[in-house]
């Protein structure tokens, strides 16, 4: 089979490239070559997540793309989109990262595939969601909770819960 002609390649990436650049959720593509994996492609949907160019993500390394990752999640970043991702093919995790245009940290879940190619290397595709509306909403839960919790406790009551899939009425331990 012959080889395709430049222009028809040149074409096609052209053609990718506008997929990808309308996505509206942030995708982003890399290479792992000799151990180090690197940007090779970003959509502006993700690059608007962290606040920065698509250009300035392609080419950068992992070790670059972590330094912007919150301390307390870096670690789990680096397992679950390099050690996870080459034990089982697919990943996913949520974190914060500081988005340069606001000033802010962003939650983001990301969902990542490694796709092994016909000359052996190997391509790791990410989407990536903005999930701060969810986190706001878990952290208010756990706010309404606690003052439940102190209402309860303050009132000396006790607290019935009901399992329905079991059919029974089970008292639990009076809140002091």
């Amino acid at each position: 089979m012959p080889w395709p002609k430049k222009e028809k390649i040149s074409e096609r990436k052209t053609e990718l490239e506008q997929i990808i650049n309308n996505i509206p959720s942030g995708v982003g593509a890399y290479r792992k070559d000799n151990g180090v994996v690197r940007c090779i492609a970003a959509n502006p949907s993700f690059a608007d997540l962290i606040g920065i160019s698509p250009d300035d993500l392609i080419g950068k390394s992992f070790d670059e793309f972590t330094s912007t990752v919150h301390p307390d999640d870096i670690a789990g970043l680096r397992y679950n989109s390099i050690t996870r991702l080459d034990l089982y093919k697919k990943t996913d995790f949520t974190y914060r990262r500081f988005n340069s245009s606001t000033g802010r940290y962003v939650w983001l879940h990301l969902d990542g595939r490694l796709v092994r190619q016909p000359d052996g290397s190997e391509l790791a595709y990410f989407s990536y969601t903005d999930v701060n509306s969810l986190k706001d909403t878990e952290q208010e839960l756990r706010y309404r909770k606690d003052i439940y919790d102190l209402a309860i406790q303050g009132a000396h009551l006790f607290v019935w819960e009901y399992d329905i899939k079991r059919r029974r009425a089970k008292s639990m331990i009076r809140m002091r």
